[in-house]
């Protein structure tokens, strides 16, 4: 005769659930703290006193976009960013600091919630997005942008939301992938809502710093290619261009296949809203877009934020009632943004990584294209139903087949 126990059968995973969670508040609170700490004993300030300085030199009635320009923001996010010019020097750092945590704690709560789960998991998946590496750089303006964009997406006002998403687009290749986004969920208001922006706070830069539009948009384009124009100069941590330069090391030839390259990753993107497969998938949906901004242009680690909202869409216990993707991708893309391994590894080697672990230097890069991959699968399935990658992709396989209007 054999006896059991009522509810032994969940204790196990329950247990497990719980350690997780504690490990959670664990490294988030270490991250973030470690951010505060390295931000204050690294030299990270360098670029923080540049852009105060363009700042300086615009409120003056400078040019910043005449010859040998290295302004490499646009003029609308010297306008946006123009609050911080009246700050004393001796207090930039800290105030942009305290800002900046702010920012984050904006940026993870707020994504956290629209998860919709109960308070426990919604808890959980804070405290997971909040021990990301992205999260402790605390001295960029990533966060900034991400967190207007992530706010105005889903505020309840479709005028007020638009205006933030405008704004955001301070950084083009971090609120413009939550604007794509938009456009695509047909959020047809909102979106609309943002594009005047830029083009007014761009007239008020010019109503501050007289200078012709024409004049205006071949200084910005001088400078953005002078400085970004050759991938080995500058390289980011995910695009691919620099996998490319080493195939072509032509300027106009890896210009040409740059854009082939970000037509490539649209495909599935486009298949995917075409055929209305990524409706109700919308987390999803918007980690697509930022693996593909994160593949097409040069971004450092910071901007891995656009990676978040995945963790969101493949939410699992303990930082939700039931898993939303098989666990190990969650857990597996959640120890990469937490553990930012290759950029510690880079950080450590100065840049000059043997050739034998040299693969190794490569995984954010990798990670992106692995992680957008998923996404391309997943949101062009018809159904979730399965965690079985083999009977999803025959399932993906068999469903395959353009629209009735494009067969004729």
């Amino acid at each position: 005769m054999e006896f059991t126990i009522a509810g032994t059968g969940d204790a196990a995973p329950q247990r497990r659930d719980g350690a997780i969670a504690v490990a959670l508040v664990v490294l988030a609170v270490l991250n973030v703290s470690g951010g505060v700490l390295l931000t204050l004993a690294r030299d990270q300030v360098a670029d923080l006193f540049l852009v105060a300085s363009w700042l300086q030199t615009w409120l003056s009635g400078g040019h910043l976009y005449g010859p040998g320009s290295i302004t490499d923001y646009p003029p609308w996010a010297i306008v946006t960013l123009s609050p911080l010019a009246p700050v004393p020097s001796e207090w930039l750092v800290a105030v942009w600091l305290v800002f900046n945590l702010g920012l984050a704690a904006v940026i993870v709560w707020r994504l956290a919630t629209i998860s919709h789960e109960n308070a426990p998991s919604t808890r959980n998946l804070a405290w997971l997005l909040a021990a990301t590496g992205t999260i402790r750089q605390l001295l960029q303006f990533s966060h900034l942008s991400y967190a207007l964009a992530i706010v105005g997406a889903f505020t309840a006002s479709p005028l007020i939301g638009g205006l933030l998403v405008g704004v955001s687009l301070m950084k083009p290749q971090v609120g413009g992938v939550v604007w794509l986004w938009l456009v695509l969920r047909r959020d047809w208001r909102r979106a609309a809502y943002a594009l005047p922006v830029p083009l007014i706070l761009t007239a008020v830069y010019i109503a501050v710093a007289p200078i012709g539009v024409r004049d205006l948009v071949a200084g910005y384009r001088t400078a953005i290619t002078s400085q970004y124009g050759d991938p080995t100069e500058l390289p980011g941590q995910s695009d691919l261009r620099l996998w490319l330069w080493h195939l072509w090391p032509e300027p106009s030839v890896n210009a040409v296949l740059s854009g082939l390259v970000l037509a490539g990753l649209l495909v599935p993107l486009v298949m995917a809203v075409v055929r209305r497969r990524a409706d109700g998938r919308h987390m999803e949906l918007l980690g697509l877009c930022g693996a593909i901004s994160l593949l097409a242009v040069r971004h450092l680690s910071y901007d891995f934020l656009l990676l978040l909202p995945v963790l969101v869409a493949w939410r699992c216990p303990p930082c939700a009632a039931t898993g939303h993707a098989p666990r190990w991708m969650f857990f597996g893309l959640a120890a990469l943004l937490v553990a930012a391994v290759p950029s510690w590894a880079k950080l450590a080697l100065a840049h000059s990584a043997p050739p034998a672990i040299s693969l190794f230097m490569e995984l954010d890069r990798v990670m992106c294209l692995v992680v957008w991959a998923a996404l391309a699968w997943r949101v062009n399935l018809p159904t979730l139903d399965s965690t079985s990658p083999v009977q999803s992709i025959e399932r993906f396989t068999r469903s395959i087949s353009l629209p009735p209007r494009w067969n004729s």
